[in-house]
């Protein structure tokens, strides 16, 4: 079976589809859930939903909470019920009981060089496990981690999560490729040449569009035109009225318009980073606002629209900046979040 998130109406929840079939149908009590995962007997699916991890029966009955997770970036669930996840995206990874319980760190994060560790996929002992970490550009990649403890250790450089592929194969992206690479678990790295599995694939936020069965089947989204995103003027009613812009395959994201009307602020990943760009309505095209290595991201305009407001990874934190619109001029730090 397959499962993934689709929305009718606005609401988004799980739908189930076997792999022989052509229809999916949905799963009833898992409103608003994302990011989900089977678990080992592929009986139950775990998800975020409400800010919670949950799991639900796929044979039926209500969905269990399991903790507390406000923003959850991914969980893997192996055969002794252990399941770890990312309650959120600035946070540790924590294992808890399938059956429910306290939930335990048990990654640590090491701000600027690591601010954030999401998305982890047990390997076949369910001892070790994947998972991808966000930092600066010596730090950032695919790590190898374990129940066990010790320091994990970083596989490779990559700008989204990995999977595994058994028997003995990571799976991650390199641009729009999906690559395979062998994995020494016992000297924790990567070996032998690369090995394209899929091209092209659609690249997500941390995450590409693919996921890995344990019996070696892997589902993906191919990229093409989904991947081009263009802006779209609706009247109050929900009609159509027009677009703005040419498509963008920048991973456009978090339109702000302009208090009059004449810009539009937006976040773009070019070359793998975000930043912040504007969009001028009457001639198109975009003007890049922000410069730094690090990610800028989700503008907002001030009421004068003379200065515009952002959220930035520049210090290793999730702070709030604040630059002039004009591009001119230096940013200054308006919140500086004590931890991430």
């Amino acid at each position: 079976r397959l499962t993934f998130v689709a929305s009718i109406e606005d609401q988004p929840r799980l739908w189930l589809r076997p792999l022989d079939q052509t229809t999916s149908q949905p799963l009833a009590g898992t409103d608003g859930a994302t990011r989900p995962f089977w678990s080992p007997d592929s009986r139950s699916i775990g998800f975020f939903a409400e800010g919670k991890l949950n799991r639900i029966d796929i044979a039926g009955g209500l969905p269990q909470v399991l903790a507390s997770a406000p923003f959850g970036e991914g969980g893997a669930w192996n055969r002794d019920g252990v399941i770890v996840f990312a309650p959120s995206q600035f946070s540790p990874l924590y294992r808890v009981p399938a059956a429910g319980g306290e939930p335990v760190a048990i990654t640590r994060l090491d701000p600027p060089r690591q601010v954030m560790h999401v998305f982890p996929q047990f390997l076949p002992d369910g001892r070790h496990f994947l998972f991808f970490a966000q930092g600066s550009s010596e730090f950032k990649g695919i790590y190898l981690g374990s129940l066990d403890g010790g320091e994990p250790k970083r596989l490779t450089a990559a700008d989204s999560a990995g999977g595994y592929l058994g028997p003995d194969w990571v799976v991650f992206q390199r641009q729009m490729a999906l690559i395979a690479r062998r994995l020494d678990v016992a000297r924790g790295e990567l070996t032998g040449d690369p090995v394209t599995v899929a091209n092209p694939v659609l690249m997500g936020s941390y995450h590409g569009a693919f996921s890995v069965s344990t019996i070696g089947r892997v589902a993906y989204r191919a990229a093409g035109s989904a991947e081009r995103r263009q802006l779209t003027w609706f009247d109050r009613t929900g009609k159509n009225v027009g677009v703005a812009g040419e498509p963008d395959v920048n991973d456009l994201r978090a339109p702000e318009l302009s208090p009059d009307g004449r810009h539009i602020a937006v976040d773009r990943a070019v070359q793998d980073n975000s930043d912040v760009w504007l969009m001028y309505l009457a001639r198109g095209g975009f003007t890049r606002l922000t410069f730094d290595a690090k990610a800028d991201f989700i503008p907002l305009w001030s009421p004068d629209g003379t200065r515009i407001a952002f959220g930035a990874m520049q210090k290793g934190s999730c702070d709030i900046w604040i630059k002039p619109a004009s591009g001119t001029g230096t940013e200054e730090l308006l919140l500086e979040t004590p931890k991430v």
